[in-house]
């Protein structure tokens, strides 16, 4: 069997094997561009960039219980179970802001001005934000008080984030010549490390795994995820991603598995983070953008930016 035929059957085999997981799909709001998940109360939101809303819906049930209307262009949305709030980057330039919402009353309670805000990620035990901006820069929240407490400046454009809540550190992609990983430190707001990937061409999606203390990066030009040793910043291995065409985006899910999705292809991958070695992908009917998961119940919430609807996988 020759090298092609090889990869295909390899893809079929994979795909076949994690077919079965797709559960349910759930009408939300047109192009759902990124989805959050509140674990404490099993409450899904998603972000609807083109209807300006963000979506509630219950875990349970798999429905949607409200629809938040929003001043701007909603883009990265994050949840603090601990405090039940609801961050979500409205874009709109230099007049960006992050708009907070109450989770028991599903209303917005302020704005918090955040330029060029795109990506937001919450440190629950600490209860900050983060906001990945368009302006290379990195600017922290505190929950308390609703303002920005600390602007961590970037020589390059910033794509998603990641929080090791473990180690009190976040770490954002920077897709630089060559890509970058920044470690920022959430005790000081200082940049402490950076993790150079000299064989990436670029990185937009970021995750991590505080228990193995590994960190999963995907580049949509090699069509690979750098798997990255948390202590040494070194690359551990690259897992090819067969038949994809743009990585994009990943989480992490329950028991060790990392999920990237692939807008161009329509597919879902998984990697096994204890093996660091692929183990299956599942089609979608179209987009797959953003993803969340909740981790006491191992759902993955995949949003079809493409039309209107998240689709839940079962784990």
């Amino acid at each position: 069997m020759n090298r092609t035929l090889f990869s295909l059957a390899m893809l079929l085999v994979l795909q076949t094997a994690v077919l079965a997981r797709t559960e349910a799909k759930i009408t939300v709001g047109r192009n759902p561009d990124f989805v959050a998940v509140n674990s404490a109360t099993n409450t899904i939101y998603s972000s609807n960039s083109s209807e300006g809303t963000v979506s509630v819906v219950d875990g349970a049930t798999n429905t949607r219980t409200a629809t938040i209307p929003l001043a701007g262009y909603p883009q990265g949305i994050a949840a603090n179970s601990a405090t039940d709030q609801v961050y979500v980057a409205l874009f709109n330039g230099f007049s960006s802001n992050v708009a907070v919402i109450d989770g028991i009353t599903n209303t917005v309670v302020t704005s918090i001005q955040v330029p060029w805000a795109v990506y937001v990620a919450v440190d629950a035990a600490t209860n900050r934000i983060y906001t990945s901006d368009a302006d290379n820069t990195v600017r922290v929240i505190d929950g308390g008080s609703n303002s920005v407490i600390a602007t961590i400046s970037f020589n390059a454009v910033l794509e998603e984030l990641a929080v090791d809540a473990t180690r009190n550190l976040i770490y954002v992609a920077v897709a630089g010549i060559p890509p970058s990983i920044g470690v920022i430190d959430g005790t000081t707001n200082a940049v402490v490390n950076t993790f150079t990937l000299s064989t990436a061409k670029t990185l937009a999606g970021l995750t991590v795994d505080p228990l193995l203390n590994q960190i999963y990066a995907s580049d949509n030009l090699r069509l690979e995820v750098f798997i990255i040793n948390g202590a040494t910043g070194s690359i551990t291995v690259t897992v090819g991603l067969p038949g994809a065409r743009n990585p994009k985006y990943a989480v992490l899910g329950t028991g060790h598995q990392v999920v990237i999705s692939d807008s161009a292809t329509g597919r879902v991958f998984f990697i096994n983070g204890a093996t660091r070695t692929l183990s299956g992908s599942v089609s979608l009917p179209y987009g797959p953008w953003g993803m969340a998961v909740n981790p006491l119940t191992g759902n993955i919430y995949v949003a079809l930016a493409l039309g209107t609807d998240l689709v839940v996988i079962a784990p």
